[in-house]
């Protein structure tokens, strides 16, 4: 009878296991769907909180397939410069939510830049300006 019972526990503890695991594919599908279709890395990036892996996930979904400014050129102009296969597209042909974000693709590609020497590797987390400069100061033995 203590077998049954330890079996029907392992068995009830592997199947919440499953049911987790099963939850995290949704969830991570279902924010697919949500980046793809919304620009959410727009607040993700003014968020302190917000997961800085994630924000870039966010990012690079919502770009895929689109045509991205230049990254050169500047905020309105550039969208009409893009190569195509074809040769220069004009700006007329460029998709509306393209043009929509031109500003904040810039944006985002500077606080990427700027944000990847304040991450907590491990987290993805944005560590506070006191956090960074605890570190720089433990690493020159500064007290």
């Amino acid at each position: 009878m203590m077998k049954v019972n330890l079996l029907f526990i392992i068995f009830i503890l592997f199947c919440l296991g499953t049911n987790a695991q099963d939850k995290i594919v949704i969830d991570t599908h279902k924010n697919d769907l949500l980046y793809k279709s919304s620009p959410v890395w727009i607040t993700m990036m003014d968020d302190p909180n917000a997961n800085y892996y994630e924000a870039c996930k966010a990012f690079k979904i919502y770009w895929e397939g689109k045509i991205v400014p230049a990254e050169t050129e500047g905020e309105a102009m550039d969208l009409g410069k893009v190569d195509n296969i074809k040769g220069k597209q004009k700006e007329q042909d460029i998709p509306q939510e393209s043009q929509q974000h031109v500003y904040e693709y810039k944006q985002f590609k500077h606080w990427e830049l700027t944000i990847k020497n304040m991450i907590d590797v491990e987290t993805g987390r944005i560590m506070s300006i006191e956090e960074v400069q605890q570190i720089i100061m433990k690493e020159r033995n500064i007290k």
